[in-house]
């Protein structure tokens, strides 16, 4: 058994299955009560020995934490079971993953995390079986993968979709090749994660060429090439190790194939190809209504927190440029474009939560009411001073933000009925009322 931290990271949309496609070549997603996604990819050592790496992603929302010390940590138990034709078992293991939650011990439904291991290949069909379960509720769920060797002229790898590469160290499951890959097993891209990433490995035979020509085409089902471009590799050798990244922010929602050449004077060409998917805004027309619901948490929150003039060109837009104008607005507001993670959204759905866990009234959620949108917007005031038993007065409450000067949101509950909607702010473009004393006075 062996333990480990894995590493958490947020989502930008999820999405609960893989879009309807007689496609086979897709990862394979669990069956159970746990939602998570297995994919793989084969490589050649040094030895030229066939080893396949497999990759996990986890939603975090489904697993229980637990306090340890001033942590909340979730363990998660993993058995990855290998066969090989007529289900003789070539290989079995078990190990333990932990995860760091956020610090309430929650996790939203943006954050996911991911393990990684790997298996020696033999020349026969394999089959593989994984099982997750969450130590602390006792879910589980399984997953299945047939894996074919690869042929036996070995010119390439797989192509490995990648969330991210980063420096690391050799300790860590995702470091190979002097860095941390961190992979990305329901090969989703689009909407504000708009960078396809892959990692691949060539091993060609000799040529007296200085240079080797990489072309990248990705093609609709139909093989029509929505996208290409091509790079030359100057000084190569037998082993030729390549990352690279394609951007796909206008490509709309469905699956794709990645077709990779590579072509050198006096070499046989070699070609890979795998699939990946698409997901953006425009997914909502067949979305499922867990989907639906996720989308329109970030159209919500679009809507609070862009200018009034984006949002009403948005309004204003058919479904296609709507979809440009949101996707746009939550890349511009992510402070690191590089990372995998967009901060600005990750607070915000954090604020989202909070609001509908404390502002709630009637019907309503919390961030349909006028303080869950004031902390969308806002964050957590410097200040909050109630007063709920005036003798003169309705309850109402001051929120102060010390931002570059004091602002302040006046909130009354004019109906004492608990619904407090906000009266006066001397925040600019905020509603603003010099009466609000006013409206505050027993009759």
């Amino acid at each position: 058994m062996k333990k480990r931290f894995t590493l958490l990271f947020a989502l930008f949309l999820v999405v609960t299955a893989l879009s309807g496609s007689a496609i086979k070549d897709l990862p394979a997603t669990s069956e159970g009560n746990l939602q998570f996604y297995l994919d793989y990819a084969r490589f050649v050592d040094e030895n030229r020995q066939e080893t396949v790496e497999f990759y996990l992603q986890v939603y975090a929302d489904q697993v229980q934490a637990i306090r340890i010390d001033s942590l909340y940590i979730a363990q998660v138990n993993i058995s990855s079971t290998f066969y090989q034709k007529e289900h003789q078992i070539v290989n079995q293991r078990q190990w333990n993953t932990k995860v760091e939650l956020p610090a309430d011990g929650r996790a939203s439904k943006t954050l996911v995390f991911y393990d990684q291991w790997s298996e020696i290949m033999s020349s026969s069909l394999h089959f593989l079986r994984v099982t997750v379960e969450d130590q602390n509720s006792g879910n589980f769920a399984v997953a299945d993968l047939d894996i074919l060797p690869l042929p036996p002229q070995l010119q390439n790898s797989d192509i490995e979709f990648i969330s991210s590469v980063k420096p690391g160290f050799g300790t860590s499951p995702f470091f190979k090749k002097g860095r941390l890959f961190i992979p990305n097993p329901s090969r989703r891209y689009g909407v504000l994660n708009p960078n396809l990433q892959f990692y691949y490995e060539l091993y060609p035979s000799r040529s007296s060429a200085d240079s080797l020509e990489l072309t990248y085409s990705i093609q609709d089902q139909s093989q029509t090439e929505i996208k290409s471009f091509t790079s030359i590799k100057k000084a190569w050798g037998r082993r030729i190790e390549v990352t690279e990244a394609f951007d796909v922010d206008s490509l709309k929602s469905d699956i794709y194939e990645l077709v990779i050449t590579a072509t050198a004077a006096g070499m046989q060409s070699i070609v890979l190809k795998r699939h990946f998917e698409i997901v953006q805004i425009d997914f909502q027309a067949k979305a499922t209504p867990e989907q639906q619901q996720q989308i329109d948490r970030l159209i919500r929150l679009f809507e609070i927190l862009a200018p009034v003039a984006t949002v009403t060109a948005y309004d204003q837009a058919d479904p296609s440029s709507g979809f440009d104008i949101v996707a746009g607005y939550w890349k511009r507001q992510d402070p690191n474009p590089v990372t995998l993670v967009n901060e600005f959204l990750q607070q915000a759905m954090t604020r989202y939560r909070y609001a509908n866990e404390h502002f709630g009234w009637a019907k309503r959620e919390g961030w349909q009411t006028d303080r869950g949108k004031i902390l969308i917007k806002y964050g957590m005031p410097d200040e909050i001073n109630r007063f709920a038993n005036e003798a003169d007065m309705l309850p109402h409450e001051i929120w102060v933000y010390q931002i570059d000067k004091n602002y302040h949101f006046i909130f009354g509950d004019l109906r004492a009925d608990g619904h407090y909607v906000l009266l006066h702010s001397n925040k600019e473009d905020e509603l603003h009322n010099l009466h609000w004393r006013d409206w505050l006075r027993k009759m």
